[in-house]
């Protein structure tokens, strides 16, 4: 089961652009080595060849100064059986002003001229929410799907 929060997010969004994600054919592990002692307590070596990744979130915080990724409820999960596809999107179309210039800039691939155009309709009309609008759709869609984000 798929237990990433929210912050994992990036992470997709940056396997995304870089292509990454796609069906690729890994090499055949290593054979494995021989047990180490009870009393080692080495952890676990990753198999030669494996991917590996590791992506740090804990500078990403909410304007207020709390952390990323939590409600009152907990946290945002990715699964869709941990948090709906519904909440998932009210999560990002609840962001504060403040943070979803912020977060549509990290979390999305959108280029830097539309997310201009859409900071200037905030500036223009902030009751309209249309950076929270598109920055729930956009992840929303890339999370689970648009068929999802239409329901």
């Amino acid at each position: 089961m798929l237990k990433a929060t929210v912050s994992s997010v990036l992470a997709l969004s940056l396997l995304a652009a870089a292509g990454c994600g796609k069906e690729q054919s890994a090499p055949a592990p290593a054979p494995a080595a021989p047990a180490a002692p009870a009393e080692s307590a080495q952890p676990h070596p990753m198999p030669t060849g494996a991917p590996a990744a590791d992506v740090d979130l804990s500078g990403i915080t909410k304007a207020d100064g709390g952390k990323f990724g939590k409600t009152e409820s907990g946290n945002v999960w990715l699964d869709p059986k941990l948090t709906t596809p519904y909440k998932f999107y009210q999560f990002w179309l609840n962001v504060s002003d403040a943070d979803a210039e912020k977060y549509i800039k990290i979390f999305t691939l959108l280029s830097k001229e539309e997310v201009a155009a859409l900071a200037k309709e905030q500036a223009a009309a902030p009751d309209l929410r249309p950076l929270q609008k598109r920055l729930a759709k956009e992840v929303t869609c890339m999370v689970h799907d648009e068929e999802e984000y239409n329901k």
